[in-house]
């Protein structure tokens, strides 16, 4: 997921580093924050970074920002254009001697406020953050072992699986010399704003038994017919959200969702609604995932774990690109953030797990 700096960091000349905590330990004010870079390096970025986005071939850069992360780690984030055309924009996260890949982002989405740039995670950037407390304490020793995907050959079959039929109709695909992609079409898309944005796990499923809802399954929403975006009809959308939060995954205000109980919370959904032989599958295979997405046209709910913040997405697609390091794997969701409606494309290494709901 990253690439060697090879001194890059030291030839980039901030245009204004005035930095002042405006009276809270967690919230940065920037005077400017947007950074220039030498030709030359520009170019060593265009040609690292536009590997990891849609169209990237002779792409270059329209504008680097400066950010932090709750780890007071610095980053940066680049858009892209090509021929005058907007492309995709990417967050990079530095390390000690590398620039890791965070999060890429649609054309047009700038995740945070000019003047509060800093990241809690690759789906909250802050611009309320006197309000925002961290689940963890900064001194709590944090086990990061966990989190990421594996590989195995043994998946499920697609028979396990909900039919979906004409599965290449449900999907975008995307292929260069250096990146691949595969994606899952209009899955509905729904905002975090129940349970005080604590929502994250019953949203994330009202997307995925509304997309199944789409494609056969309407006895799995009681026939509701809910829309694609969560704007087309809010309160249809927030009546569903507090059913599944209230009635089977105890979510609440103070606590959220508690991970153990999505599984069961899952298979209780199904057996009360007409399918009591699905059943969860917790696992990280990223080649169950690939055959979820790739082969069956379903999307996957995860669990992801970053900056001290857990949280719920819908796995739509999953993107790989290849590097002078490696291959670098990537998962698409439809992010579930507080009042927006958007995807984002993040590393695989901050994942928690999967849920796999099959026979």
């Amino acid at each position: 997921m990253s690439f060697t700096t090879l001194g890059v960091g030291l030839l980039i000349t901030l245009l204004s580093s005035s930095i002042s905590n405006a009276g809270h330990p967690l919230k940065y004010i920037y005077d400017g924050g947007s950074i220039s870079i030498s030709l030359s390096k520009k170019k060593v970025f265009e040609d690292e970074f536009s590997k990891y986005i849609i169209d990237g071939e002779n792409a270059s850069i329209s504008n680097i920002t400066k950010i932090y992360f709750e780890s007071y780690n610095e980053g940066y984030f680049i858009e892209f254009e090509k021929d005058g055309k907007p492309l995709e924009s990417i967050l990079v996260k530095k390390t000690e001697s590398e620039f890791e890949v965070y999060a890429i982002y649609e054309s047009g989405i700038v995740p945070f406020d000019d003047e509060e740039r800093y990241c809690l995670s690759p789906f909250e950037f802050s611009t309320s953050l006197p309000e925002y407390e961290p689940i963890l304490t900064t001194s709590a020793v944090i086990d990061y072992s966990y989190l990421g995907i594996s590989f195995s050959d043994n998946v499920t079959p697609t028979s396990s699986y909900l039919k979906i039929n004409d599965v290449s109709s449900h999907q975008y695909i995307y292929s260069s010399s250096y990146l691949s992609e595969v994606k899952l079409l209009n899955v509905p898309n729904y905002m975090n704003t129940q349970y005080c944005h604590k929502g994250c796990t019953p949203t994330t499923a009202a997307m995925y038994f509304a997309y199944l809802e789409d494609n056969g399954y309407g006895i799995l929403t009681d026939y509701r017919y809910l829309p694609i975006k969560h704007t087309d009809d809010v309160d249809k959308v927030n009546n569903y959200i507090r059913y599944l939060g209230d009635s089977y995954f105890d979510t609440s205000c103070s606590d959220g969702t508690y991970r153990t109980k999505i599984p069961s919370a899952y298979n209780l959904y199904f057996s009360t609604h007409g399918y009591p032989s699905i059943y969860t599958n917790v696992s990280k295979n990223y080649n169950e995932y690939t055959n979820s997405i790739y082969n069956c046209a379903l999307p996957v709910p995860m669990s992801i774990f970053t900056d001290n913040i857990g949280h719920s997405v819908l796995g739509i697609g999953y993107r790989q690109v290849s590097s002078n390091t490696g291959m670098s794997y990537f998962l698409t969701a439809n992010y579930v953030y507080n009042d927006v409606m958007s995807e984002v494309t993040f590393s695989s290494d901050i994942l928690r797990q999967f849920y796999f709901l099959h026979k």
